[in-house]
C-alpha cells in the first residue's frame, strides 16, 4: 500500500531542537585512568643465619665434662642468690611526673558520613552565594545516583562506571552558579561507603589530570590537607579557562570545577574549598 507514504518531494520536517549543552562537558567528560592502591612496602630480605656446626663424633674428655659440671653448679647458685635478692628488694619509685595512670588512647576516627537518600549529602554542599545566578545541573534536584552521574560525567567510559561501583559509590550531590563577574563554579560531593572508595577515586582523578595529561598545570590549595588544583593551559573555543580542584575527607570526595574567561583566581578557589571542607562532618 502506497497511500500511507509521503508524497514525493514533500518537505522534510525540521529536526527537534537540541537540548541544553553543558559548558563544563570538556572538563567533566575526560578519560580517567585507573590507579591501583599503593602497594604495601615489601619486607626486607632476611639474611640466612650461619649454619650450625656439624656435631663431632669424638667424645669429650672426662676432665672437660667435670669442668663444665662445676660451671653449671656455680651458675645455679648465683642465680638463686640474685633471684632471692630481687624478691626482697623494694619496688622502684615511679617518676616524679607520673600520674600513675595509663596514657590516654587516641580519639577514634569519626564514622563515615551516611546520606540515606542523597538529600542529606546535598545539604552539605556550600549554598549558592548571594547575588550569584544558580545553574541548573540536572539530576534529581542536584542529587545523582550512579546511573545519572555516569550519563552526565563519563557517558562514554563504562569502565569508570564499573570502577565506581567497585568503590561502593553511593551518591553525588552538586550545586553550580555563575558569579556577578562571570565566573562559573560547580561543587560536587561524592559519597562512598568507606574512605577506601574515596581515596581510590581521588588517586585516579589526580593521576588522570596531574600526571597522565600534560595539558594541565598544578597549583596549591592552602589550608586543606591533601587538596590539589589543576588548571588547563589552553582555552576552549570561547576563550575560557578551566580548572578543577580535588580534596577528600573521610568517605567523601570534594570536586570543584571552575570556568572563567581569563586567568583562574587560585586564591578564590582555595577559599571556596576551605569553606566547603569546613562544612563537612568530622
Amino acid at each position: 500500500m502506497t497511500d500511507d507514504l509521503p508524497a514525493s518531494g514533500a518537505p522534510t520536517p525540521p529536526p527537534a531542537p537540541a537540548g541544553p549543552t553543558d559548558p563544563l562537558a570538556d572538563l567533566r567528560r575526560r578519560p580517567y585512568v585507573y590507579r591501583p592502591p599503593l602497594a604495601p612496602q615489601k619486607l626486607a630480605d632476611v639474611s640466612p643465619s650461619a649454619p650450625s656446626p656439624e656435631p663431632s663424633d669424638r667424645r669429650p674428655r672426662q676432665s672437660v665434662f667435670f669442668a663444665l659440671l662445676a660451671v653449671v653448679t656455680l651458675a645455679c647458685s648465683a642465680g638463686g642468690f640474685l633471684l632471692g635478692h630481687a624478691r626482697n628488694a623494694p619496688a622502684a619509685a615511679a617518676p616524679a611526673n607520673s600520674t600513675g595512670t595509663a596514657s590516654a588512647a587516641p580519639a577514634p576516627s569519626p564514622p563515615p558520613f551516611d546520606a540515606a537518600d542523597g538529600t542529606a549529602l546535598l545539604a552539605q554542599v556550600v549554598p549558592v552565594p548571594h547575588g550569584a545566578k544558580k545553574v541548573d545541573i540536572g539530576g534529581a534536584a542536584g542529587v545523582f545516583d550512579l546511573g545519572d552521574y555516569a550519563d552526565r560525567d563519563f557517558p562514554d567510559d563504562p569502565a569508570e562506571s564499573a570502577r565506581m561501583r567497585a568503590r561502593q559509590f553511593e551518591w553525588m550531590a552538586e550545586r553550580g552558579w555563575v558569579t556577578t563577574k562571570g565566573v562559573e563554579y560547580h561543587v560536587q560531593l561524592v559519597e562512598f561507603a568507606s574512605p577506601d572508595g574515596a581515596q581510590s577515586m581521588l588517586r585516579s582523578r589526580e593521576y588522570s589530570v596531574g600526571e597522565a595529561d600534560t595539558t594541565w598545570t598544578t597549583f596549591t590549595v592552602d589550608g586543606v590537607d591533601g587538596a590539589k588544583g589543576y588548571e588547563r593551559k589552553n582555552t576552549d573555543p570561547s576563550g575560557r579557562h578551566g580548572a578543577v580542584v580535588y580534596a577528600s575527607q573521610g568517605n567523601l570526595v570534594v570536586v570543584i570545577f571552575v570556568y572563567v574567561k581569563g586567568s583562574v583566581d587560585e586564591s578564590a578557589v582555595s577559599a571556596l574549598m576551605r569553606t566547603q571542607v569546613a562544612r563537612l562532618p568530622g
